[in-house]
């Protein structure tokens, strides 16, 4: 069964157990006027609920948090949830969806720390969480065990620490956005992050490099700290 009702001016909220029908399969009702929370499961079973592969639900008014039963659909490929107001953390649970081969979460206001458990999403080829207020670290060695990552944006967050020298060794990522977020020390010069240019760094004043040299090269000296 397939739901697509994009690009109109539906309002309300999804009713109850909507989301988690044993037969749907695509749900596509972005760009609406839709509110309210994301519903839980309801207690529908997991397995009366494998159906579900595209869940577009970008561009409306959604608010509340993300649900952890959204780590019970087996089969989802794509989950869009851009351009909503999701607040609080990104459930750990997000793991569970192997097959999910794009997810995009960007334009909310989440909040905690990047979940290492994405990692566990091997298939996944795009993600997408900028335009958020993340914070922690960047769980680059956990990111790493996605061989197929293409995309990578976790852009104006305020991320902290440095840039993981694990996602050098990505070689299917081609494009990654680091930009506008707290994030220190030196960018790494080696593997995927020889193809990415300044702008991939932008906006963080306590980065240092060759690949941002003309904002702000490293003064390896000071860095170094004193010889012995």
């Amino acid at each position: 069964t397939r739901v697509r009702i994009s690009n109109n001016y539906l309002t309300g909220e999804l009713p109850r157990g909507f989301l988690y029908l044993p037969a749907l399969t695509t749900v596509e009702l972005q760009s609406n006027y839709l509110t309210g929370h994301l519903p839980e499961d309801d207690g529908i079973p997991a397995k009366e609920r494998k159906m579900l592969s595209l869940l577009n639900l970008s561009s409306n008014r959604f608010n509340g948090s993300l649900p952890a039963s959204i780590g019970s659909f087996s089969s989802l490929q794509t989950l869009l949830l851009s351009g909503n107001q999701l607040a609080g953390g990104i459930p750990p649970e997000v793991g569970r969806l192997k097959r999910l081969l794009k997810l995009d979460l960007s334009g909310n206001n989440l909040t905690g720390e990047v979940p290492g458990e994405i990692g566990e999403c091997t298939s996944l080829t795009f993600l997408d969480l900028s335009v958020n207020q993340l914070t922690g670290g960047i769980p680059g060695a956990r990111l790493a065990e996605i061989k197929v990552l293409n995309y990578l944006n976790v852009s104006w967050n305020k991320l902290e620490g440095g840039v993981p020298a694990e996602i050098s060794g990505m070689k299917s990522l081609t494009a990654a956005d680091f930009s506008h977020n707290d994030l220190s020390g030196v960018v790494p010069q080696s593997g995927q992050f020889a193809y990415l240019n300044a702008t991939s760094f932008a906006g963080n004043p306590r980065l240092c490099g060759t690949t941002i040299a003309s904002s702000n090269p490293c003064n390896l000296t000071s860095m170094s700290g004193p010889r012995v």
